[in-house]
């Protein structure tokens, strides 16, 4: 009878931390970090060069709720195309973001996700594919050398059971740390494998640091 219920309070437990972690999150392993590592580089690496617009105002509205773990931003961003060529499209990064939309004069800004990585070893009842953070977002009229364009951005934060390993740290009832709620700009470097025998390893050129732009200053 001890065994038996040892057993069922085993499964329960074991269940529930897989439901948490793998179901409700996404649990990888380190070789798996690293795949993605190199399919980002490999797949988004042409966007590096993308002229990117200059952030010249910003004004947001933030709810936070940390006793449920989330938090809700209403932004208005203006950018300003200091180059000499049109932007027809950018590159934005929603990492840490649970799902972000941009709007022009009340219309959606159409996007593609040009990554999708495949769903870790772990997660089996989630789907196949898993839709990387990056968006590439294409304007209806191209940003002119010296126009200047307001985003609207929505984005929201919603954290589900718990991961393993450190989770929502920075939105607790005795403090919060607010990171901005706002998709990063631009291809970013550092996602890439920094480590040199990693590199060589998956084929990759040796990489040299190049300072990358953001949507707004981390906090």
């Amino acid at each position: 009878m001890i065994t038996v219920i040892v057993t069922i309070a085993f499964l329960a437990v074991g269940g529930w931390n897989y439901y948490n972690v793998s179901f409700l999150n996404s649990y990888l392993i380190k070789s798996e970090n690293t795949a993605r590592a190199v399919m980002y580089e490999k797949t988004l690496k042409k966007y590096e060069h993308l002229p990117l617009p200059k952030v010249t105002s910003i004004k947001m509205q933030v709810e936070l709720y940390p006793d449920k773990q989330q938090v809700a931003t209403h932004a208005w961003v203006t950018i300003t195309n200091k180059n000499k060529a049109a932007i027809l499209q950018i590159l934005l990064d929603g990492d840490e973001l649970t799902n972000y939309s941009l709007k022009t004069n009340g219309t959606l800004v159409p996007f593609t996700t040009p990554l999708l990585y495949p769903r870790g070893f772990f997660n089996w009842f989630r789907p196949k594919t898993d839709t990387a953070e990056f968006r590439l977002y294409k304007f209806i009229k191209p940003l002119m050398p010296g126009d200047s364009l307001t985003l609207e951005i929505n984005s929201e934060i919603v954290h589900k059971g718990f991961t393993n390993g450190m989770y929502a740290a920075a939105l607790i009832n005795n403090g919060t740390f607010f990171n901005g709620g706002l998709p990063g700009l631009g291809y970013d470097e550092d996602d890439e494998l920094s480590s040199p025998y990693e590199r060589k390893k998956a084929g990759l050129p040796e990489k040299r640091k190049r300072k990358r732009s953001k949507m707004i200053p981390r906090a």
